[in-house]
């Protein structure tokens, strides 16, 4: 991931970089050379060797330079959702926030809560995430959107499609006793989530609360 959105060789000067393994409280100004998307020299060497690539420069001045960090666990489903289920039980925000109890939603909304949720992770230093996102039913576009937004953040992405053959109703214990007949017609039922996707990387996801036979 280059966060400067060139692809060419990338020099980070003047920051000071924090190797896990060697000073923490001070760390050292360095100069870091990136090639390919990996580091190939640091220090002075850095700065020789990229003279020799003709590599775009990056002042970082005053600034602590990290290893990126990685997100195990996200979903950018529910970028759009901040502050809006607060102090609930699971089982009732689940039927308010979990998309498979939306309304359908458009393809460009998709692609913007796919792109903030990215931006929010690169801002906070996370270069790699890993996105266990819904998409209902068999809908390609949205999973595309999901791929390309991805791809134009410029961040790494392992994409894990949740699904479940059960309803979100199946996984509320004592709902047959709980709630009349009536009310348990209007809760929502299991949808195909099956369907050929391609992403930057992939897997699959089992929904919350587990629904899954």
């Amino acid at each position: 991931m280059n966060p400067t959105g060139l692809r060419g060789p990338l020099l980070i000067t003047g920051g000071r970089v924090l190797d896990p393994l060697g000073e923490l409280d001070r760390p050292d100004v360095l100069d870091i050379l990136i090639v390919d998307g990996r580091i190939a020299a640091l220090g002075d060497q850095a700065g020789r060797d990229a003279l020799n690539c003709d590599a775009a420069c990056v002042n970082a001045e005053g600034c602590l330079v990290t290893p990126g960090f990685v997100n195990a666990h996200s979903h950018s489903h529910d970028a759009l959702l901040r502050g809006c289920f607060e102090q609930l039980p699971l089982e009732v925000w689940g039927l308010s926030a979990f998309p498979t109890s939306w309304s359908p939603r458009r393809t460009r909304e998709v692609e913007l809560r796919t792109l903030m949720h990215a931006r929010d992770c690169l801002f906070s230093g996370i270069t790699t995430v890993q996105d266990m996102v819904t998409i209902v039913g068999e809908d390609h576009d949205h999973t595309a959107a999901v791929r390309d937004s991805y791809a134009a953040s410029g961040i790494r992405a392992v994409v894990a499609l949740q699904t479940s053959d059960r309803a979100i109703a199946d996984g509320i214990p004592f709902l047959a006793t709980a709630f009349a007949p009536a009310l348990q017609k209007r809760l929502p039922r299991a949808r195909d989530m099956t369907g050929p996707c391609a992403f930057i990387s992939s897997l699959l996801a089992e929904a919350s609360p587990p629904r899954v036979s």
